[in-house]
């Protein structure tokens, strides 16, 4: 097991090219994608060739380990930064607290359930990075030295038990001979580190990206999906990299005489036969849920001020505007996924990119439902066939009864399947395609039998797959909807990740709050078969 975890920087030496800083607090408790996370004091083991990186990238080390001092606080490490382009802005970037944090990456040998808290026992230190979110936000660079001579006047812990210099090399340029001293305990008592669980990073990960494990990768799509402007170019360049990853093809194999070592290649990708349409949400629109609550209310207009003709010296018509509100309630639609952690460990990325997908399908579809079961509080139409010619009753009659009814002219005909067919179907006396002929004169439509979309009697048509599926041609299976008389709202969409030490699975739930209401019944005209 990989773990990173990051504390702040309590100093930098532009002159002397040294940036040091407290990077283990013993028994102080983090939270990280495996749960709550602290470290047992003496638990790690330190490698003398330890190099300073960027942002966990193995293909950008800035510097090396110079020194590091272990006490009963934790650990406290100086490292010399590389005279070189990335070096110097990595200087000046963590003097102006522009990426002042430490992030250290440990391989976990040892660990115990302590009352619910991962407690490490025994770990090595594999890399350390300089990372521009340290673990509080207020604990920056305290010190910055103007020159060789200027030193720090922050002594050495008292307390300190271990102090070890890593002394320089032949031909080595990022290691001093002097190690720079320790920073004093009260700089860094507020010091704690977040921890995330990280596997190792596949070979195909962006140079210039922190994600390096599929625990990281969900981390930054939540954050990307939350408006982190870095996390969407972190998980595009991901997606990019792995795309062109899987596309290379294998070296050809003879297999003729070598059957044993020529292994069947299993695909990456997941056949389904789910369904992520959203016709009604998309004939009826989206609007912005409010922020709060589980209820809201619409004022509504119940009577109307009139005018008339008024003959000389009558007193003008009066009649005074009333209203009323109508309640709309807020419900919460969500769904999880729960794994083995060894599942979600060993898997490859696209499972869990499947995964996302797969939620975000079932809730797309009942967020489709509830509208359309919603939609079933319009008004019934006048009886009809189920006929192409019923149909065309129906859309004659019921538009004309919609603007009668609300004032607001109907332009949406949502179907369902079966309706879909039929309409595809359809010919004129000829035999002539009624509404999938090519730019005909006069035409009645337009519907690609290929598309869930198109136009029918001057209607934008919608076909639901959920909508009456497989019951025929029956009452409800379409609706006629006119502008403004149902409304949908919906929140972002958010997930939550959820980790249990006891078993060791983790959840991943998607969730979002939504609310629909049949504002004008009259608007909402529904198939009325004869």
């Amino acid at each position: 097991m990989k773990i990173n975890f990051s504390m702040n920087i309590t100093a930098t030496d532009a002159q002397k090219r040294t940036i040091s800083g407290r990077v283990v607090t013993w028994g102080e408790q983090g939270n990280t994608s495996a749960g709550a996370t602290k470290f047992k004091p003496d638990s790690l083991t330190f490698n003398k060739t330890t190099k300073l990186l960027l942002e966990h990238d193995r293909t950008r080390p800035i510097g090396k380990l110079l020194s590091y001092e272990i006490d009963n606080i934790g650990i406290q490490a100086t490292f010399r930064v590389a005279n070189t382009m990335a070096g110097e802005d990595a200087l000046v970037e963590a003097s102006d607290g522009l990426r002042d944090g430490f992030s250290v990456g440990v391989a976990v040998d040892a660990w115990s359930n302590d009352n619910g808290v991962m407690l490490i026992e025994a770990a090595r230190v594999q890399e350390i990075s300089l990372v521009t979110d340290p673990a509080i936000d207020s604990a920056r660079v305290d010190k910055v030295a103007a020159s060789e001579n200027e030193v720090s006047e922050t002594p050495v812990s008292e307390e300190s038990n271990v102090t070890e210099e890593v002394t320089e090399t032949e031909g080595d340029d990022l290691v001093s001979d002097t190690a720079k001293e320790a920073a004093a305990p009260e700089a860094v008592e507020a010091a704690k580190e977040t921890v995330t669980v990280s596997a190792s990073a596949p070979a195909y990960t962006s140079p210039r990206s922190p994600i390096n494990s599929m625990a990281s990768y969900l981390e930054h799509s939540v954050k990307a999906k939350r408006g982190n402007e870095d996390s969407v170019q972190y998980v595009a360049h991901f997606n990019a990299e792995k795309a062109k990853f899987d596309a290379k093809a294998l070296t050809a194999a003879d297999s003729t005489g070598n059957p044993g070592l020529v292994y069947p290649e299993t695909m990456r990708e997941l056949v389904t036969n789910s369904i992520g349409t959203t016709a009604a949400i998309d004939a009826v629109g989206t609007s912005a849920l409010v922020e709060t609550g589980l209820s809201f209310y619409i004022p509504y207009a119940t009577q109307y001020p009139t005018v008339a003709t008024t003959a000389e010296g009558d007193a003008a018509s009066d009649t005074d505007m009333e209203t009323d509100r109508m309640e709309v309630a807020i419900v919460k639609k969500a769904g999880k996924q729960k794994v083995s952690f060894e599942l979600f460990d060993r898997s490859t990325p696209s499972f869990w990119l499947e995964v996302q997908r797969q939620l975000q399908i079932a809730l797309a579809k009942n967020k489709d439902a509830y509208l359309l079961t919603e939609l079933a509080n319009g008004t019934a139409a006048a009886t009809t066939a189920g006929t192409i010619a019923g149909l065309q009753s129906f859309i004659a009659t019921e538009t004309t009864a919609a603007l009668a009814g609300t004032g607001d002219f109907a332009s949406k005909l949502l179907t369902s399947p079966d309706w879909w067919t039929t309409i595809k179907a359809a010919k004129d006396t000829t035999g002539r395609g009624l509404y999938n002929a090519i730019n005909p004169m006069n035409a009645n439509g337009s519907v690609n039998p290929q598309s869930l979309r198109g136009e029918v009697e001057g209607m934008s048509l919608y076909v639901d797959p959920f909508l009456a599926a497989g019951s025929g041609l029956v009452d409800g299976s379409a609706f006629i909807i006119g502008d403004n008389a149902a409304r949908y709202w919906e929140s972002p969409v958010k997930q939550v990740q959820v980790n249990n030490l006891s078993d060791g699975s983790i959840e991943i739930e998607y969730y979002q709050y939504v609310a629909a209401k049949v504002v004008k019944p009259l608007g909402v005209r529904k198939f009325n078969l004869t």
